[in-house]
């Protein structure tokens, strides 16, 4: 799956219905690909969040791809360019909104990179096949709807 769409949280909508489709050809469970789309959906968010300040007339583009060991996202946004280690993550377990974008990733993915491009980002997200990353304590399981 290849797409490129505007960063107006309106488009969210289609754009997980194509993500729920593809995550539906590989062999994960109910759970699993709900996680994974919450992660998918919390990184467009943080682009549009993050890197366009908001603005709804920019571009983000996404490929999902499927692997012998499991699928890969690169999200790509051409917004102001963020590194890894610009993040501010809080601890998982504060009752305040907001910063948790990071952790839910880490625990949906095997492997979550930030690349910085001459402009923008591009981020990787790779879900192996077997177990999920982290949800022996996950506050989300039991919550794929």
């Amino acid at each position: 799956m290849k797409r490129k769409f505007a960063s107006d949280p309106a488009e969210m909508g289609e754009v997980r219905a194509e993500i729920r489709r593809f995550l539906e050809g590989l062999p994960f469970d109910e759970e699993e690909r709900y996680l994974l789309l919450l992660g998918i959906d919390e990184a467009c968010t943080n682009i549009i969040r993050h890197a366009y300040d908001g603005r709804t007339d920019r571009w983000i583009k996404i490929e999902l791809c499927a692997l012998e060991e499991g699928f890969e996202c690169r999200l790509r946004d051409y917004g102001r360019t963020t590194c890894e280690t610009a993040f501010h993550r809080r601890p998982h377990n504060q009752d305040r909104p907001g910063g948790l974008g990071l952790h839910l990733m880490q625990r949906a993915f095997h492997e979550v990179r930030y690349v910085p491009c001459k402009r923008g980002t591009q981020l990787i997200l790779v879900r192996r096949f077997g177990p999920t990353p982290v949800l022996e304590d996950s506050a989300l399981r039991g919550r794929a709807r």
